[in-house]
């Protein structure tokens, strides 16, 4: 038996080891790390405690409730003169350093106690916010108060499109029947506000103000449907 001859192979572009002929290299070492444990996310916050807005703090002002109070037993007429009584005294608080930011649902003023509880615990379900403009001493600039618009009839006279009001602030409303006649402090007012589209003070020259320095502080309100019936206190 021969033995087969053994054929020789010219080196080729890699050498023994994988390395290219002619040329050296190195090996790089890589340092393995352990991977971090995952983070479990925060717990929840718990939830915040409502406060139970106290019965204390719910008042309003007298003659807004007695609309709240007496509005389904009563007459349309007699609907609109509660609310323009309510509108005025809650338009008179506005002008007072405690404000009317804070209302309950039908927009009627909170007063003190209601005020602060409710500025303490802004965002309140029961503290309807009317904004930081509508607090005192902001009279007449954007955001300040105003008097409800859009508010519905009760009782026998439920159906009736919604009425609104409007408010001279600085002002009170002459002796009589009248709707044009006012005494106001005119160093101050009149400040209107409020849709008057259809009422009698509509048209400015219709109006009559008699200067009187005593009504600063002072609110004359009308509620009513636009061309239609209004009425004040």
């Amino acid at each position: 038996y021969e033995p087969e001859p053994v054929q020789e192979v010219a080196p080729g572009p890699y050498a023994a080891g994988g390395e290219t002929a002619g040329t050296s290299s190195s090996i790089s070492s890589y340092t393995t790390e352990a991977m971090p444990e995952p983070v479990a996310p925060p717990a929840a916050l718990p939830a915040p405690v409502m406060v139970e807005m106290p019965s204390s703090s719910r008042g309003l002002n007298m003659k807004c409730a007695n609309w709240r109070d007496q509005k389904e037993r009563k007459s349309k007429k007699d609907q609109l003169k509660l609310q323009a009584n309510c509108m005025q005294q809650d338009c008179e608080q506005s002008l007072e350093p405690i404000g009317c930011r804070f209302t309950d649902a039908d927009h009627h003023c909170y007063t003190n106690p209601g005020q602060l509880f409710c500025g303490e615990h802004i965002g309140h379900p029961d503290c309807h916010d009317l904004g930081a403009e509508a607090s005192f001493p902001n009279e007449s600039g954007p955001g300040t108060w105003t008097p409800v618009q859009s508010v519905a009839t009760y009782g026998s006279s439920a159906g009736e499109p919604n009425y609104g009001c409007w408010c001279f602030k600085h002002c009170q409303h002459y002796s009589g029947s009248t709707q044009v006649k006012y005494r106001c402090n005119t160093d101050f007012g009149p400040i209107k506000v409020g849709d008057m589209t259809g009422s009698a003070v509509e048209d400015p020259s219709a109006v009559t103000i008699t200067s009187s320095s005593g009504k600063k502080g002072k609110c004359a309100c009308v509620c009513g449907w636009p061309n239609g019936e209004w009425e004040k206190p």
